[in-house]
């Protein structure tokens, strides 16, 4: 991801978590950056319908599609996480400059 790409607007945050709504292409999305290590975690929601995929993330993992994506993923990312609605993306960059 490169943080050029998306306008982020910071909503809250608590001990653990800065939240943001951000636009990417003129779709919303929603997220979260870990205070700790500035990992980037995005609601699989968002991204499934900003894809195209599916209306949320249940109905995409009921598709063989979304299945095939989720096993492939996990394959891929090693160590990366998936904590409920979210998903652990590679952005090495400090969305708040806070």
């Amino acid at each position: 991801m490169n943080e050029d790409s998306m306008s982020v607007v910071f909503t809250g945050e608590d001990e653990l978590y800065r939240y943001f709504d951000g636009v990417l292409d003129g779709k919303p999305i929603q997220g979260r950056q870990d205070k700790k290590t500035g990992e980037v975690f995005f609601d699989l929601n968002d991204i499934v319908r900003f894809l195209g995929y599916a209306e949320n993330l249940e109905e995409f993992l009921k598709t063989d599609k979304g299945l095939d994506w989720l096993n492939q993923w996990k394959k891929s990312n090693p160590g990366k996480k998936i904590i409920g609605d979210l998903i652990a993306v590679d952005c090495k960059c400090n969305l708040f400059n806070k």
